[in-house]
């Protein structure tokens, strides 16, 4: 899941409750079914623009950005109006001057540019596509993002064990638009006699009501930065289920890589948060996910049935955030073909009493959409 910041903005009062602590060991054989109510009031559907030359695949990361999406393909980054039509690529996937490898990206909301990472560089890109300059900033980074108009939050993936001399480094670094850094933030002793077993470049890093909130990847603690300063918001009590990659080797890994395994190892690998929910995604066992809610004002943890909040608005797939918009809407998408043969499972009548809300509705899909269309971003409005 990934949360970018729009610009400044009020902000409310931290609860009193923090630091949250938030024991997942003790109930990780808490299993409940949410209705996708608890999220919003209504659902739309905005299929997006599918030609010859125009396929995406899938989708690895999504935005809502002014009226517009931003999409990444894994492969290619693309800009949708508020309706799914396509309005342009942004730059291009490549190993050549100006394009990138990767495609994580993030706004620039003081300049309205794209900024995606093509380690150790950040490129950006204007809202028509072009390049417009690029950042050296020597950090290999999967995610970023702009806390303030002159500071940048990097993750640094080297600090997950890229290196073989012993040494300290940063989990998260602060640097300002002129590649100065300006902060480190959660140091790692490394011994430099091995690699860890697990990486990731899915790091939490998130905004909610205007505060950057981050984690790293074997930390328990989740911080906000709050006046230009990390704050403690979250501890992760993962006891002995956490991943301890000193003693973990890839043979055990494997022996309990099965579909019903028993839990052995976690590991937080990705957060979000709305006014009622941290939402959480967890790794089981490395090879498997898990979406998990954190309820705030009961302090119950909890892992989702199915790993998506059912869908009691209109009958449609069950849906899981993987953006948060402004007012509260959070967007996520689905596979054309997997709405299509969800819609051919439906009754009749149950499609006709599914009309919810403003824009395109779950009955209207079938005469829109084929089975080689585009994703379709689902929007869920509260």
């Amino acid at each position: 899941m990934v949360s970018c910041n729009t610009g400044p903005g009020s902000k409310k009062s931290i609860s009193k409750q923090i630091p949250y602590f938030i024991d997942i060991e003790k109930s990780i054989n808490n299993v409940k079914t949410v209705g996708l109510s608890e999220l919003g009031k209504s659902i739309e559907y905005i299929p997006l623009e599918t030609s010859p030359d125009l396929v995406l695949g899938g989708i690895s990361q999504i935005m809502a950005y002014k009226s517009n999406y931003i999409v990444s393909s894994g492969q290619q980054i693309y800009l949708f109006d508020s309706g799914g039509h396509f309005l342009n690529k942004i730059g291009k996937y490549g190993r050549g001057p100006g394009e990138y490898q990767t495609t994580s990206f993030c706004v620039d909301p003081y300049n309205d540019l794209i900024c995606v990472s093509s380690n150790p560089n950040i490129l950006y890109f204007d809202f028509e596509g072009n390049l417009v300059g690029t950042y050296e900033t020597g950090i290999f980074s999967s995610r970023f993002t702009f806390i303030d108009e002159d500071k940048i939050l990097f993750s640094n993936v080297r600090a997950q064990g890229m290196s073989l001399t012993p040494d300290t480094v940063y989990n998260w670094i602060i640097t300002n638009r002129s590649g100065k850094v300006v902060d480190q933030i959660d140091p790692v002793i490394r011994s430099g006699k091995s690699m860890p077993v697990f990486m990731s470049t899915i790091i939490p890093l998130y905004d909610y009501d205007n505060r950057f909130f981050f984690k790293s990847l074997y930390s328990d603690s989740l911080f906000y930065i709050e006046d230009g300063m990390p704050k403690h918001y979250a501890t992760f009590n993962l006891g002995n289920l956490k991943l301890d990659v000193s003693k973990i080797s890839m043979a055990d890994i494997n022996a309990n890589s099965g579909e019903n395994a028993d839990i052995k190892t976690l590991i937080v690998l990705d957060l979000n948060e709305n006014d009622k929910y941290i939402f959480v995604d967890l790794n089981v066992n490395v090879f498997k996910s898990q979406k998990c809610l954190y309820d705030k004002k009961t302090n119950e943890f909890f892992l989702v049935e199915d790993e998506v909040f059912q869908n009691d608005l209109d009958g449609g797939l069950g849906f899981w955030p993987e953006y948060f918009g402004e007012e509260g809407t959070m967007v996520g998408y689905a596979d054309a073909i997997t709405l299509l043969n969800h819609i051919e499972g439906m009754d009749p009548l149950e499609i006709a009493k599914s009309n919810n809300g403003d824009g395109l509705q779950l009955g209207e899909l079938k005469g829109v959409i084929t089975e080689f269309s585009n994703p379709v971003v689902i929007l869920v409005n509260k």
